[in-house]
């Protein structure tokens, strides 16, 4: 958009050293035509496209007016194929025209490109860290599912828990050195979110309710898929165990 822009602005500055009254410019760019109609009006456009809208100005104040008309592309009228035909031309033997992309045009490619170079480092550091989270979580978000989340702050943390790994539980308990044995003092296994989830006798009641209402959950690796969908109707209900399991575990302590 920006070359046809590009175009309206040296047609313009043709049109002001010639002496007719009455100019008529026609392009196939509909998108160009657009956003000098937005320029208008309060939202931001971009310099060249305030450029020509002045230059118009002026040359309405001159007493020369200029329309700027929209006409479809490649349909058969014969003024805009010779056009298309000069443009062509003019790419191999015009003049060299000098002009910096405006940070719009760039923008998404920036993006594009950082968050590439993030996925290759997430990438390279889960080989050896977060190994858990990536299984759950293999690239990484443009957008947090957070803002979308119509979940309490509660919740939302024991999400971010079961993703990441860190829950509040005796095998990571063992390894900030809180307690003496990473163990389940019910069932006197490893305490992990696996045996929460899994294994632990004190959620049996909450684990049959989930294998009744999600048949499915307990086949192998299913919770690594509810957890890659963390607002999902079956999260929300391992949400729920796990609090559970955790508040159970917290009353016996």
């Amino acid at each position: 958009m920006h070359a046809e822009l590009i175009a309206i602005l040296e047609a313009l500055s043709y049109i002001d050293s010639i002496s007719h009254n009455n100019f008529l410019i026609l392009t196939d760019s509909r998108s160009a035509l657009q956003l000098l109609y937005r320029c208008t009006s309060p939202i931001r456009g971009i310099p060249i496209a305030y450029s020509i809208l002045d230059i118009i100005c002026k040359l309405r104040e001159s007493k020369k007016n200029v329309t700027l008309q929209w006409v479809p592309s490649h349909v058969g009228i014969k003024g805009n194929e010779v056009v298309d035909k000069l443009a062509k031309e003019a790419t191999i033997d015009g003049v060299d025209y000098s002009c910096e992309p405006f940070y719009t045009e760039v923008q998404y490619k920036i993006r594009e490109r950082c968050y590439k170079i993030w996925q290759e480092y997430f990438n390279e550091r889960s080989k050896s860290k977060g190994i858990w989270y990536a299984t759950i979580q293999p690239s990484v978000f443009k957008r947090s599912w957070i803002d979308k989340a119509d979940m309490g702050r509660h919740t939302i943390a024991t999400a971010l828990r079961l993703r990441s790994g860190h829950i509040p539980l005796n095998k990571f308990a063992f390894l900030m050195r809180k307690v003496d044995s990473p163990n389940c003092t019910v069932c006197n296994s490893i305490e992990d979110v696996y045996h929460i989830i899994m294994e632990c006798r004190r959620n049996e009641p909450q684990r049959h309710e989930l294998a009744m209402t999600h048949n499915k959950f307990y086949e192998t690796g299913e919770c690594n898929s509810v957890l890659a969908n963390p607002t999902s109707e079956i999260a929300r209900a391992l949400y729920k165990l796990v609090n559970l399991g955790i508040k159970r575990r917290s009353s016996l302590s």
